[in-house]
């Protein structure tokens, strides 16, 4: 596996961990995974979406809304509150997908972003997602989320090399 491969795994029975590397220091990769500014840019999904709506209000308690639209004008919302905020280095926050369950904290899940330095220029991102459940977890395990993180992560270290 290339340092810059995405891994989307499962852990234990409710915890998906999604890891990759980018050849950038950890206060830029920060800046791209946090700033509303930056993420329309490089989170788009997949091939044929867009990020329509960004806001991220990066404190504990802030609350972010996430949109994405494709040319059919089908749209896609991820919202949830940060719990935690150390930067450069981790970000916990809950996160429900839009319309995917009823009543819709029935889907809430924790993430855990942390971004380790592991040599100058180098920073691995691991992501931890705890699920409520096994069938949470296989629902976002089967999701094709790759589809939209892969094309993503690489406009994401194109805009890493030039310095965003």
């Amino acid at each position: 596996m290339r340092p810059h491969d995405l891994a989307v795994t499962p852990q234990g029975t409710n915890e998906v961990l999604i890891s990759r590397s980018f050849h950038a220091p950890r206060a830029l990769v920060w800046r791209a995974m946090t700033d509303p500014a930056l993420l329309p840019k490089w989170m788009k999904g997949p091939p044929g979406w867009e990020m329509h709506l960004c806001q991220n209000d990066l404190r504990v308690g802030g609350a972010y809304r996430w949109g994405w639209k494709d040319n059919a004008d089908q749209t896609i919302f991820i919202f949830g509150v940060n719990k935690s905020v150390n930067a450069p280095e981790e970000n916990t926050r809950t996160e429900t997908m839009e319309g995917t369950c009823a009543p819709p904290d029935a889907c809430e899940v924790l993430a855990t972003m942390r971004l380790n330095e592991r040599s100058p220029g180098t920073t691995h991102m691991t992501i931890t997602v705890l699920c409520p459940n096994t069938d949470v977890r296989d629902a976002m395990l089967n999701s094709g989320m790759e589809h939209g993180l892969i094309p993503s992560y690489e406009t994401l270290d194109t805009m890493l090399a030039a310095g965003l």
